[in-house]
């Protein structure tokens, strides 16, 4: 039932929001609301080894979005994606990564209080925490009044995925839905603590927490997070992480080590969104009595930002080997107007598993 009131709620969310600014007021509200955009071209090939057929596409996206200036605290938002085929290498190519010719990803209502310094956000919206990330139909919270604290609750029902390499309609998460409530601290200098637990009625729970501390010369992560399984049958899932990080000259560099449960691996976590995974791909890390070594180093060499990522996983039982490689260039080419290009090489157990991914974005901002 929450779950049905909630989709009926965001679908109703255009018209309520001209009710939430009517009046003498409403030509303002919208006036002095903000437009923003982008119109992307996305290009990948995939070469893979063995028996496996190479595949790609070539896609155009249009992306528009509006928000509305605020009004007795209260504003709005909508936002779409739109997605066009160019080319595909076989047939489905494009439609298993853009199923849908346009989203709505966005459709919200938000009231502020700066005052008492809280927030909360009802409807379609972008989500970006440990476990649940992308589009969600969702009611959120968040609360700045505790000292050095910010709270964020939520329950969150349906997903969706809008970029410019992947367009796919709201689904249902689960039947009831996934409660969540994630803490961040920061009294101490240099120090977050950031505790939270998930609630998927029926499938899970996830207990985490996340902790790190920065200075001038250096950081460092760890994390632990563990699932209480409620599904008959379903082994309990954990992972552990620690990252160590520092920056000399304008060269970042991070490395970082990942274990998972040895029997559920991280169980459900990694259904609905992750922040873990440091690599495009990272195909084994999540399994059963999965280790991963991995190391980055990025920099900005004459105004075009260089990145190198290389994991290295054992998993299973029999101790089964994929390792990883990503290189990211990105660069502005004029104004408003920038090209991003990746590529992956996934070195697999079997060898005639491995494949190599070039894919390239230009994206125009207005």
């Amino acid at each position: 039932m929450i779950t049905r009131k909630l989709s009926l709620i965001t679908c109703g969310l255009i018209l309520t929001a001209s009710s939430a600014v009517a009046g003498s007021t409403v030509a303002d509200a919208f006036k002095d609301g903000k437009a923003s955009g982008d119109i992307s071209i996305y290009s990948a090939h995939v070469a893979n080894e063995g028996d496996n057929k190479d595949s790609g596409f070539t896609a155009g996206t249009v992306g528009v979005s509006y928000e509305s200036e605020k009004f007795y605290n209260f504003s709005v938002k909508t936002s779409f994606r739109a997605g066009h085929e160019f080319s595909e290498k076989e047939t489905n190519d494009y439609d298993n990564e853009l199923p849908q010719d346009a989203v709505m990803n966005e459709a919200y209502i938000k009231y502020e209080n700066e005052e008492l310094k809280y927030s909360i956000v009802l409807g379609r919206q972008e989500v970006d925490l440990e476990w649940i990330g992308d589009f969600n139909e969702a009611l959120t919270a968040e609360i700045t009044s505790l000292p050095n604290t910010t709270l964020t609750a939520g329950f969150a029902d349906r997903q969706a995925y809008a970029g410019v390499d992947e367009l796919v309609e709201f689904e249902e998460l689960s039947q009831d839905g996934i409660y969540f409530l994630d803490a961040k601290n920061e009294s101490l200098e240099g120090v977050e603590l950031n505790p939270y637990y998930y609630n998927i009625r029926d499938v899970a729970k996830f207990y985490g927490m996340k902790a790190t501390y920065s200075n001038d010369m250096f950081g460092v992560l760890g994390h632990y997070v563990t699932s209480s399984e409620d599904v008959a049958g379903a082994e309990d899932g954990s992972i552990a992480q620690v990252e160590l990080s520092t920056t000399i000259s304008n060269i970042s560099i991070a490395a970082g080590y990942i274990k998972t449960d040895k029997d559920g691996g991280i169980g459900s976590m990694g259904e609905y969104g992750d922040n873990i995974n440091p690599i495009d791909e990272g195909a084994q890390i999540y399994e059963a009595d999965a280790k991963t070594v991995y190391a980055s180093v990025s920099t900005n060499v004459m105004d075009i930002d260089l990145s190198v990522i290389y994991s290295d996983t054992e998993y299973g039982t029999d101790e089964s080997d994929e390792s990883e490689l990503n290189l990211i260039v990105g660069t502005e080419l004029a104004e408003n107007l920038g090209l991003e290009i990746l590529y992956i090489s996934v070195d697999a157990e079997d060898s005639d598993d491995d494949w190599d991914k070039i894919a390239a974005t230009v994206t125009y901002s207005f």
